[in-house]
C-alpha cells in the first residue's frame, strides 16, 4: 500500500475504535499497518497524532498538557531494545503498571479542587465531560497540598457491573464505557470507575520519580493502577514477557490489554517533546486475549479421531462472539489441566480460530505458543 492508503486505513480504524460501536480490525492488524507506515513513511504526520474521540454536544477544551500515546512492543527483542535505550541514559530503575483497557481521561485540579474532566480528543483538545465525571467513582473532589495540575487515568466499566446493569447490551466493557461516558444527560455514569496512572503538576516543584508520584495519588484518594518497581539490571525481554503472563493470570474485575513500562526517573523533556515518549513503552500480547469460563466439554468424532471441544461463556474478541473452542486433542486438555468451571484465557489463532492459551485456575500455559 502507498502512504495515503495506509493512512486512510489507520484513520478509519482509529475512528471506529474511539467513536464506533466496535473495532473494524484487531490490535494485531492495526499494529502491523502502523509498523508498515513507520518503516516506509517515517515522516507521516499521522505518526505524530493520536486517534480522535470528539463527540457532538460537548464543549471542546484545550488540554493543559498534551495527551499523547505510547510506542508498543510485543516481542522480547523489542523490549530488550527499550531496556538498552534506558540503560544508555543511565536509568537504574523502571516502573511496570497494568495497561488499562479503558478510555483516556484528564482530571484537572486547581488549588486542590477538581475543576474539569476532559476526554483525550485529538491529544491537544478534548470534550469537556466534567459533570459526567463528577458522577464516576474514583474521583476525589478535593486533594491535598493545594495541588494544581492534571491527573491522567482511564474510564472503566467493571465486568461485574456490565453483567449486572447492562446484560446483553454491550459486546465489551471498553466500548460500553466509551458510550456511557458521552451520555449527554450523564445517565449511568455512576456505574463507571476511573483508575489513574499519572499526575503532572503545573505549579510548584514537580514530581521527580514515578513511585513518588504514584504514592502521592494513592494518598490523595485516587484509585491508582497497580504497579511494581524493578531493577533495570535484572530485566530482559523474555523476563518482561513472563511478567506479563503472571500479571494476566491475576484476578481483577476490569480489563487490561498489556503492561506499561516507564523509567522511574521522570524525563519531562521526553514527555513534553514527544507524542510517543522514548522512555515509556506498552508491552502487549501479539494477539487479542479475553478471559472466560469453561461451561462444558463436548466430544466430536471425525475420521475416527476423538476431539474435545470446550463450550465457554460467550466472550467478544474483535467483534466476534466466541462460544466454542477446539482443545485439539486429549493431550492438550491434560497439559493445561482444564476442567469445567475453570477460568481460561482464549484468543483467535491467526485472528481466526478460537484457541485456549492458558488455564487461569491451574496457572498452566499452552507450550510452544507465543503469548
Amino acid at each position: 500500500m502507498n502512504q495515503q492508503e495506509l493512512e486512510n486505513k489507520l484513520k478509519q480504524a482509529q475512528n471506529a475504535y474511539y467513536n464506533g460501536s466496535e473495532p473494524i480490525m484487531s490490535d494485531l492488524e492495526y499494529d502491523e499497518l502502523w509498523d508498515e507506515l513507520q518503516t516506509n513513511y517515517p515522516d507521516s504526520q499521522l505518526l505524530q497524532e493520536v486517534g480522535m474521540d470528539h463527540t457532538d454536544g460537548f464543549a471542546k477544551v484545550k488540554h493543559s498538557i498534551i495527551m499523547g500515546s505510547q510506542s508498543k512492543a510485543n516481542k522480547p527483542a523489542e523490549m530488550d531494545e527499550w531496556f538498552d535505550r534506558c540503560r544508555e541514559k543511565s536509568h537504574k530503575v523502571v516502573i511496570e503498571t497494568e495497561k488499562l483497557d479503558g478510555c483516556s481521561i484528564a482530571l484537572e485540579y486547581r488549588n486542590g479542587v477538581f475543576t474539569q474532566g476532559i476526554t483525550r480528543g485529538d491529544g491537544e483538545e478534548g470534550d469537556d465531560i466534567t459533570e459526567n465525571v463528577r458522577k464516576m467513582q474514583g474521583v476525589p473532589a478535593n486533594v491535598p497540598h493545594n495541588y494544581t495540575g492534571t491527573v491522567r487515568g482511564e474510564v472503566l466499566l467493571y465486568r461485574s457491573d456490565m453483567e449486572r446493569y447492562f446484560p446483553g447490551q454491550y459486546k465489551n466493557c471498553r466500548n460500553a464505557a466509551s458510550g456511557i461516558m458521552k451520555h449527554l444527560d450523564g445517565a449511568d455514569c455512576d456505574k463507571l470507575h476511573i483508575k489513574v496512572y499519572e499526575a503532572r503538576k503545573l505549579d510548584g516543584e514537580r514530581f521527580k520519580f514515578q513511585h513518588e508520584m504514584l504514592a502521592w495519588m494513592t494518598h490523595a484518594g485516587f484509585d491508582v493502577v497497580p504497579y511494581k518497581v524493578h531493577n533495570l539490571d535484572e530485566l530482559t525481554g523474555e523476563k518482561a514477557i513472563q511478567i506479563m503472563k503472571e500479571r494476566w493470570a491475576q484476578e481483577r474485575d476490569y480489563n487490561i490489554d498489556g503492561l506499561v513500562w516507564k523509567t522511574n526517573l521522570i524525563d519531562y523533556e521526553d514527555l513534553e517533546s514527544n507524542y510517543r515518549p522514548k522512555y515509556a513503552i506498552a508491552l502487549k500480547p501479539k494477539y487479542t486475549l479475553a478471559e472466560t469460563t469453561i461451561e462444558g466439554i463436548e466430544w466430536s468424532v471425525k475420521n475416527g479421531t476423538l476431539t474435545p471441544v470446550a463450550l465457554v461463556t460467550p466472550v467478544d474478541i474483535n467483534g466476534s462472539t466466541i462460544r466454542r473452542s477446539s482443545l485439539c486433542n486429549i493431550a492438550m486438555l491434560e497439559e493445561l489441566g482444564i476442567e469445567i468451571g475453570h477460568r481460561i484465557i482464549i484468543t483467535k489463532a491467526g485472528e481466526i480460530i478460537p484457541t485456549i492459551l492458558s488455564d487461569l485456575t491451574t496457572g498452566k500455559c499452552r507450550s510452544g505458543y507465543e503469548f
